[in-house]
């Protein structure tokens, strides 16, 4: 495994630096006594919430083919990111040179289900060039272009069809599979997935709209967005609203700095904030770095009643007289199109990835 520095800036935070990628990669040679690396991987978007451009992944990507290497899209919070870039999947994917994606539901209002999508059409022509090169023709001492001899290098259609034994031997193939596949029918029809990421997204912006509004509150990552020049970077022009260009946050996660007895005091009441790691310099100001997240159930209500909360907290000499409620406070309320009603269905499999198949067209 190589580590690849991150860009440069909050905005930025958690993305990787293509040009450090580059400057790695050429260091890398084909022998068998060093390790060699077989795939790049993103997280889109990344831990910090921010969100690779299409230019960013079409960057990182030409190098990775450039080193007859495969794309790996980590997408936890794939459809997330998608509704911050108003993109469709197969833009944000196999048409920017994604082979891999591993598309998450779990983190979107399903449970245990994930799905690996393998993308055929993003195979370059050169990669079988560098398949078919050897590690000891490196031994020859002849002029060797490594970015054709690359040994690791491999296929969408060969990672696909050794998948099935790195589930199994990864401790991912349940028993009864079908029941979780069942999820994704009623999560992709209807794109009610794109509608639960939609409000997640939304709630978040306006959860940090609230809490940026109050003394010694700061959204930290990140701190600014160029959400206009990420469409103009689109394959294809879409429509998108004013508010969407106005907030700061990028998907459902923001990472805000807070006074640390309001902190305290919102845990109290049963919010769930999670501290992140100390700073230097965190005990004398008072403040802590923290991590909201907002789902595809959150609620207006939900959202205010903790910005109310945060506001009347804030103040020393509060005197508390609200109930306390757990945050979100309709986490329990399913919304209609509920994939935990699909569980039933038979020939799942075949329907799941019909309906996983087709967003990506």
């Amino acid at each position: 495994m190589i580590s690849v520095d991150e860009l440069p800036g909050s905005e930025n935070a958690g993305k990787m630096d293509p040009e450090h990628l580059s400057e790695l990669l050429a260091h890398v040679r084909p022998v068998v006594h060093e390790s060699q690396p077989a795939a790049v991987s993103i997280t889109q978007p990344t831990e910090y919430g921010t969100v690779y451009s299409i230019a960013e992944v079409r960057k990182i990507a030409s190098i990775a083919k450039e080193y007859g290497m495969l794309v790996h899209m980590d997408g936890a919070r794939f459809g997330n990111a998608l509704e911050n870039l108003g993109c469709t999947p197969a833009e944000m994917t196999w048409k920017s040179g994604v082979d891999v994606l591993s598309f998450g539901a779990t983190k979107n209002g399903a449970m245990c289900a994930e799905s690996l999508v393998f993308f055929e059409d993003s195979v370059d022509d050169s990669r079988g060039e560098a398949a078919a090169q050897t590690a000891g023709e490196y031994a020859t001492g002849g002029p060797v272009d490594l970015r054709l001899q690359a040994p690791w290098s491999t296929t969408p259609e060969q990672a696909a069809g050794r998948a099935a034994i790195h589930r199994k031997r990864t401790g991912h193939l349940f028993s009864k599979m079908r029941f979780i596949s069942a999820q994704l029918v009623g999560y992709l029809e209807g794109d009610v997935w794109r509608a639960y990421a939609r409000n997640a997204n939304e709630q978040a912006a306006a959860l940090a709209d609230g809490l940026s509004a109050l003394p010694n509150f700061a959204l930290l990552y990140p701190s600014t967005t160029a959400i206009l020049s990420r469409f103009d970077l689109c394959a294809c022009e879409r429509s998108f609203s004013k508010s969407m260009i106005a907030v700061a946050a990028e998907i459902n996660m923001l990472h805000i700095e807070m006074p640390l007895g309001v902190m305290e005091a919102l845990q109290a009441e049963g919010f769930g904030i999670q501290p992140r790691r100390m700073r230097p310099g965190d005990d004398e100001s008072g403040l802590r770095y923290c991590r909201l997240v907002t789902s595809w159930s959150t609620g207006d209500d939900d959202v205010a009643h903790l910005i109310a909360r945060a506001q009347v907290l804030r103040t020393p000499t509060h005197h508390s007289c609200v109930p306390s409620l757990a945050f979100p406070s309709s986490a329990s309320q399913l919304r209609s199109s509920s994939v935990g009603e699909l569980g039933c269905r038979s020939r799942a499999s075949q329907r799941e990835r019909a309906a996983v198949r087709a967003i990506f067209l």
